[in-house]
């Protein structure tokens, strides 16, 4: 073992476990995060505010979630000697709600069920739970939950195996309805989702049939299929009548006629996607032309500014070089008046002097 390990295994053996059994053979493929993994699990199962028969009962509701075998088989014993009802370890690994529990242990249980089975807690079921063991008490019931849903993975994925001449006692757990029940509106909106995946899928043969000709096949599939998707839907319902997910005589047949109108309504827009998929095709169309010719229409006209621009230029570098012409030649008009002055001043002083001499 590296110098990571032997920290970790170091840090097993001087807290309060007795062997490195279980988990701690995965853990050491991450040493770093399986020593921070293994205190955590310290202090959740040693040092924690929950009553001992209570924190295993979460323990196993989380080994019997994960079929952990082994973790199974551990904590049984650690909850019986514990003082755990054995009808309540008998109900858990059978899948099962137990019939007889204590008003905290009745919370336990269903608040461990809601949270590993729909990944939520209803109100009811939230303040039940605060109400018998608090805030601090709830959080540690998660971090219990999911410590040893981390450590039931681990095990799992590991195969670890069980001790010589124990037998496996957690049978595959059975269908959604076969479980605890849920509340209602987690079990509704589970039928409700189930249902509109059931008819998107029974509508993908109906396009097919369609585009082949086949119309009259077309109508007897998506009509048998969606009676399969809304009876496949309400199947989720839990059976036990007495159940808070039950829903029984006129709200059943209700729910059936809700349900079946919203798969048909469903099934109808997929099957007329098709030619809205051909409307948005032409309409992508029409805007690409629209674009292209709003693109042309721009360079033209920056083209025609820019012609504009130098018809400008030409005429002020005309207008500039005519009045430059203007100037020289006025320039030089100057310069002759002047050239024909000076040449007559000098002749009259000529004859002014000729006419002293006479």
């Amino acid at each position: 073992m590296n110098e990571q390990q032997k920290t970790m295994m170091r840090h097993v053996l001087d807290g309060p476990r007795t062997a490195p059994n279980g988990p701690f053979n995965v853990m050491l493929r991450a040493p770093v995060m399986g020593d921070f993994a293994q205190e955590l699990g310290a202090q959740v199962r040693f040092n924690g505010s929950l009553p001992a028969p209570l924190r295993e009962m979460a323990i196993l509701m989380a080994a019997r979630h994960w079929t952990a075998h082994y973790e199974w088989n551990a904590h049984k014993t650690a909850a019986l000697t514990a003082g755990l009802n054995p009808d309540i370890v008998a109900a858990i690994a059978a899948g099962e709600r137990p019939k007889s529990m204590q008003p905290n242990e009745a919370a336990l249980h269903r608040f461990c069920s809601e949270l590993l089975e729909t990944t939520r807690v209803g109100d009811d079921t939230f303040a039940a739970m605060k109400a018998a063991f608090g805030e601090q008490g709830m959080t540690e019931v998660i971090f219990t939950l999911g410590y040893y849903s981390t450590v039931s993975m681990l095990l799992n994925v590991d195969e670890y195996p069980l001790p010589d001449g124990v037998q496996q006692e957690l049978k595959p757990l059975g269908t959604l309805t076969e479980r605890a029940p849920m509340k209602r509106r987690w079990s509704r909106r589970e039928m409700l989702r189930r249902s509109a995946v059931l008819g998107a899928i029974a509508a993908v043969p109906a396009r097919r049939a369609r585009a082949s000709g086949e119309r009259g096949a077309v109508r007897e599939s998506v009509e048998g299929r969606g009676r399969d998707a809304r009876s496949a839907g309400l199947a989720l319902i839990p059976s036990d009548a007495n159940g808070p997910g039950a829903l029984r005589g006129g709200r059943r047949a209700l729910h059936r006629r809700r349900v079946g109108r919203r798969a048909g309504r469903r099934s109808a827009r997929l099957r007329r996607g098709s030619r809205g998929a051909r409307g948005l095709r032409a309409l992508a169309r029409r805007r690409l032309v629209r674009g292209a010719r709003a693109r042309a229409a721009g360079r033209a006209h920056r083209r025609s500014r820019g012609e504009s621009r130098d018809r400008v230029s030409r005429r002020r570098r005309a207008r500039s070089s005519s009045s430059f012409s203007v100037t020289r030649s006025r320039a030089r008009s100057a310069i002759r008046t002047t050239a024909a002055t000076e040449t007559s001043s000098a002749g009259s002083s000529s004859a002014i002097r000729a006419c002293g001499s006479r």
